[in-house]
């Protein structure tokens, strides 16, 4: 069974790397790819993936609250990506939903990990 993944980068350079990373493993299906926050909550809502990978800071991100992220990633299980790995990125994370922050110099070795672990687990994130 497929793990489906929505990918979230305002940039698409980012996004191509990201998305080659995750082609190493057959069983995870890359679904969407968006650039905005706004794209991310509809395409979420309209595909309801297994996996949200994005990043906490993209362009639009003054023109919607971090509530109404989370509200709009409900069902799906978040892994927040970025460079900055200071305590208000990692608060900002936490404050959309996410599971797990994930430096995004580190994604060839830690995304494919944090995708596998057990869902039903959240602690192990």
């Amino acid at each position: 069974m497929s793990i489906s993944v929505l990918l979230a980068d305002d940039s698409e350079v980012v996004r191509r790397v990201i998305a080659d990373i995750l082609k190493i493993d057959p069983e995870i299906e890359l679904v969407a790819e968006c650039a905005s926050f706004a794209q991310t909550m509809e395409s979420a809502a309209m595909l309801r993936p297994q996996i949200i990978v994005i990043d906490v800071h993209m362009g639009d991100e003054r023109a919607v609250t971090p509530a109404q992220i989370k509200s709009g990633l409900v069902g799906s299980r978040v892994l927040a990506i970025s460079i900055w790995k200071d305590e208000e990125t990692r608060i900002l994370a936490e404050s959309i939903g996410a599971v797990a922050l994930l430096d995004k110099t580190k994604l060839v070795y830690e995304l494919i990990p944090a995708i596998r672990k057990d869902p039903t687990n959240l602690s192990n994130s």
